[in-house]
């Protein structure tokens, strides 16, 4: 079934994000009704991979090491999402007339969603290892 395959539930979660960066990477005023659109659909498809997440891993890993392995994925991804704002406001350019300009900083966060549909297209869950043939 289609909510079965975590890989695909994954991609659509990364997938799902680009029109709302997108959205949210053009606004040029705050409007608050866009803002609540915008940040509540990247909330949801964010967020929505919280649950295939963890399941990838206990498909990968032995339960002897499901543990060890869940831990050094969060500490490698809190290791890094520590930075990314520090790298988004260093990011952000201001011009000679004060205006500041963004563009640099969401192709960061683009980059971040590209290199997340790339890696999510690599995993190979255990029903595909399943059904791939054995090599003689």
């Amino acid at each position: 079934m289609f909510w079965n395959n975590r890989k695909i539930i994954i991609l659509l979660c990364f997938v799902g994000l680009i029109p709302f960066i997108m959205l949210l990477s053009t606004l040029k005023a705050a409007d608050h009704s866009i803002l609540a659109l915008t940040l509540g659909g990247m909330g949801f498809f964010a967020n929505m991979a919280w649950g295939p997440f963890p399941a990838v891993p206990a498909e990968i890993f032995r339960p002897e090491v499901y543990g060890k392995a869940m831990g050094f994925i969060n500490g490698a991804g809190y290791f890094v999402a520590a930075f990314a704002a520090k790298i988004f406001g260093m990011l952000v350019v201001t011009q000679a007339s004060g205006a500041k300009n963004y563009t640099p900083a969401w192709v960061f966060i683009a980059l971040g969603v590209v290199i997340g549909i790339i890696g999510a297209s690599f995993i190979e869950t255990y029903s595909q290892a399943k059904a791939a043939p054995a090599e003689a």
